[in-house]
């Protein structure tokens, strides 16, 4: 999945590496933590993380908020996670575009950062057509990372836009 903001400047590509644990398959919960691979590039610095920061429903419900900002219904203003690794702020719209703040904490914020845990962020307007995008490529890459174990009663289906 890749969020670039509108004039190129500003990068962040989410990819899904594989379970956490591969060999739980039966556990509601820790069968479904994801290690997620996470780049960023802007104007003032680029990095890199890999950690398990989300679960497969937390992937789903991103997708579907990215899939809802791109009509402009997101569901809610922030969308946040379980580990506060990353969240998802909508703070402006129009017609063909939206801005974003991506929120990055923990393991998942630039090397040499001083930021308390939802401080530090990187600022995206995105074309809504790239939205419609990130939320299909997302759903996609979960067609290979299924949700595992009873979970999967309660966790809506993927929303490509």
């Amino acid at each position: 999945m890749r969020l670039q903001s509108i004039d190129g400047a500003t990068t962040f590509d989410l990819e899904i590496v594989r379970y956490q644990f591969p060999e739980l398959e039966n556990d509601e919960w820790d069968s479904n933590w994801l290690v997620i691979s996470g780049s960023v590039v802007s104007a003032e610095r680029s990095w890199n993380f890999v950690d398990p920061c989300l679960v497969t429903m937390e992937a789903h419900d991103l997708a579907n908020w990215l899939a809802g900002l791109a009509t402009g219904r997101p569901t809610k203003e922030r969308i946040f996670f379980t580990e506060p690794n990353l969240s998802f702020e909508a703070v402006a719209a129009d017609l063909q575009s939206a801005e974003l703040r991506v929120y990055f904490s923990l393991e998942s914020k630039p090397p040499n950062v001083e930021a308390e845990i939802d401080e530090f962020f990187e600022l995206f307007k995105v074309a809504r057509n790239d939205l419609s995008q990130a939320a299909r490529d997302l759903c996609r890459s979960l067609r290979r990372f299924p949700v595992r174990a009873g979970a999967r009663l309660w966790v809506p289906p993927c929303t490509e836009a």
